[in-house]
């Protein structure tokens, strides 16, 4: 696979995102965070190694943030195997963080190596430029769309054997017998994600592990 090291990929938090601002001033989402941020929550049951995630409120909205110094937007690898990396030498090539670089940076090159080029390939352009590349960048940003999502679908399932002795009547709004899925939306709340997630509302400072492959 080819290594492409000549432009910029961009992982910007939930307050730094221009998009995220403009949508704010509507007032009509509630909770504000990006899939990468979302994706540690979901996945924090799961994970090892520890990072933390930051929300605060501004009048009735939350705003997930990731801290500015941070390897939060590096891949893991081999994080739950039986046995995980423990290397402590931090300049040993198995070293957790050593081993998160080279993950994230060959799935960087895979985004670039699958997308096609060359004559007659079709290319979308949008009306805005990339909102995140700054004037002063030295290399032109990695091709891609960003999709922000308005509403939050909480999804689960639930077998109705494990719910003994609960009634229809009974049962949680949130949960519909049969196929018994959840599709839970936050009442009057709405969410608004970039790209696409799924996660529940939370408060504070949210302290884990991670693995949200």
């Amino acid at each position: 696979m080819h290594c492409y090291n000549y432009c910029d990929f961009y992982y910007v938090t939930t307050t730094d995102d221009q998009v995220m601002e403009k949508l704010e001033q509507h007032g009509d989402d509630m909770i504000f965070a990006t899939d990468a941020i979302l994706a540690h929550l979901i996945a924090n049951t799961r994970s090892v190694f520890r990072w933390d995630i930051v929300a605060h409120c501004e009048s009735s909205m939350v705003f997930f943030d990731k801290r500015d110094v941070s390897n939060f937007d590096l891949l893991e690898l081999n994080e739950n195997a039986t046995a995980s990396p423990t290397q402590e030498d931090s300049e040993h090539m198995s070293h957790p963080d050593r081993l998160s670089l080279e993950a994230t940076m060959i799935n960087q090159s895979l985004l670039k190596h699958v997308l096609k080029s060359g004559n007659g390939t079709f290319y979308k352009k949008f009306d805005t430029i990339n909102p995140f590349a700054s004037e002063e960048a030295s290399a032109a940003s990695a091709d891609g769309a960003v999709v922000y999502c308005p509403v939050l679908r909480q999804r689960a399932t639930i077998d109705q054997r494990y719910l003994p002795g609960l009634r229809y009547q009974y049962m949680p709004q949130n949960v519909k017998t049969k196929s018994a899925t959840i599709h839970r939306f936050l009442r009057r709340d709405r969410v608004l994600l970039r790209d696409s997630a799924t996660a529940r509302m939370a408060s504070g400072v949210v302290s884990g592990s991670r693995d949200h492959r």
